[in-house]
């Protein structure tokens, strides 16, 4: 068996070699499927500082593609992800201060785990260079999505394979399944920004092969979404479908979408509501009222009566505020607040208040069906995130992190294609050169050269 593991890393080193120096720009294009779908049981509990096979292919395709493909430039997402780094930094070491117990060895693993994410957004940088890399890379984050939720709804009819996915046990009643996602939040928190995009899709290509494609897609996210028993989730869906219904014109077609979303899920409804409502009650029995549904408010107010100084500056962070004995709010605007304090609130305030703006200028502008299609998905998508944040903790979670950097790349990414073209955008930057409209355009010489 281990010469076999052995065999097999060897083979799957050399194709990483020999793509990395063909075309190395394909490399980053399987960071998502590594994201969301590896066996998180296998290696959990067993490395150093906790570190999984996503972390280290983040960095490693991180040095391959710096070396290979040069640095890129300092830009607005590259930005947006060393300032929540040191915010998130300053966070734990303020918690550092005021925790009753000894917690540096946690805030130093965390502070280093967290550079994932500066080098994941890094990596997306230097391999968009183009229209189509973008095209790419949200295809291979919706392909992702998807396939992590057929894993997730095999674990619903209790796949063997699928407990290869989850790092812990904390469903003991197992009434929820989410397989790669590890936690029903997070499956609400993945599956917005995808499951938008297909229906808008939907809704605005006309070609019927991409229609039927696009829906299978959202079906099976849907399905899965609904599996997990994520109540956040749901109510980022339900306030996702409300806010397209409101800005799509063709409802009647955003309609069926819709129904055929709630006929893929109907034969999950009586178990998965019974099963629901039961295993409230019973957390309740076995945990106490804190625990469930009925927990979340008690939560809220918790954290909500004790304010405290460093909420002035960027809070006490996560770790402290456990140590203190708090746990997670689960509300996305309380970890703000009470875990990232005033640095917290400006800094996702100003950059979501960018990326609605955008995402729905490339909606109403952008010359290209696609791209017209992708910011009004995003936009939708982020609308379903302020719901999820209701009883959910997007700052928290590692995927929704992910999330939020490569929305902020791609649609970084396609203004500023779109600025080299000659056309008005929002936020135009100064390092951008106006080439004009380029009948063709190669990897070595796009319109995005970040070298």
């Amino acid at each position: 068996m281990n010469a076999l593991m052995i065999l097999l890393a060897i083979i799957a080193g050399a194709v990483f070699l020999i793509v990395l120096l063909a075309a190395p720009k394909w490399i980053a294009l399987t960071l998502w499927p590594v994201i969301m779908v590896y066996p998180h049981a296998v290696t959990y509990g067993k490395t150093p500082m906790n570190v999984g096979i996503d972390d280290l292919y983040i960095s490693l395709v991180f040095v391959a593609l710096t070396i290979r493909l040069g640095f890129p430039r300092f830009s607005f997402p590259l930005k947006a992800a060393i300032i929540f780094y040191f915010i998130l930094l300053i966070s734990n070491l303020t918690g550092v201060l005021v925790a009753p117990t000894n917690i540096t060895q946690r805030v130093l693993k965390e502070s280093i785990k967290s550079l994932v994410f500066i080098m994941f957004t890094w990596t997306m940088l230097i391999s968009i260079r183009d229209e189509k890399d973008i095209q790419l890379h949200v295809m291979s984050f919706i392909i992702s999505v998807t396939v992590a939720s057929v894993i997730a709804i095999a674990d619903h009819f209790g796949a063997p394979f699928a407990q290869l996915f989850y790092i812990v046990e904390e469903e003991k009643l197992h009434f929820r399944a989410y397989g790669p996602f590890l936690s029903p939040g997070a499956i609400g928190l993945t599956t917005m920004m995808p499951i938008f995009i297909s229906f808008t899709g939907f809704a605005i290509i006309g070609k019927y092969f991409y229609k039927t494609l696009l829906m299978f897609g959202a079906g099976i996210i849907g399905t899965a979404l609904f599996v997990s028993g994520s109540r956040s989730g749901w109510i980022g869906f339900s306030l996702g479908l409300l806010a397209m219904f409101v800005t799509t014109r063709r409802r009647i077609i955003l309609f069926v979408a819709g129904c055929l979303v709630v006929v893929a899920a109907i034969y999950f409804l009586p178990t998965g509501a019974i099963e629901m409502v039961v295993r409230i009650n019973i957390e309740r029995t076995l945990y106490g009222i804190g625990a469930g549904t009925a927990g979340r408010l008690g939560r809220w107010l918790d954290y909500a009566k004790h304010p405290y100084l460093g909420m002035l500056l960027c809070g006490r962070g996560i770790i402290a505020s456990q140590a203190l004995g708090f746990d997670t709010p689960h509300n996305g605007y309380m970890d703000v607040v009470f875990l990232f304090g005033l640095g917290g609130i400006i800094y996702f305030g100003v950059i979501m208040r960018r990326l609605f703006r955008l995402s729905r200028w490339l909606a109403k502008n952008d010359f290209d069906p696609l791209f017209s299609v992708l910011g009004q998905g995003i936009f939708i998508g982020m609308v379903g995130w302020l719901g999820v944040a209701v009883a959910a903790d997007p700052p928290l979670n590692t995927f929704w992190r992910y999330s939020f950097f490569f929305t902020i790349t791609i649609l970084w990414a396609r203004q500023e294609i779109l600025q080299a073209m000659g056309m008005f955008v929002p936020y135009p930057s100064k390092q951008v050169h106006v080439r004009g409209e380029l009948d063709e355009y190669s990897y070595e010489e796009g319109y995005l050269d970040y070298t």
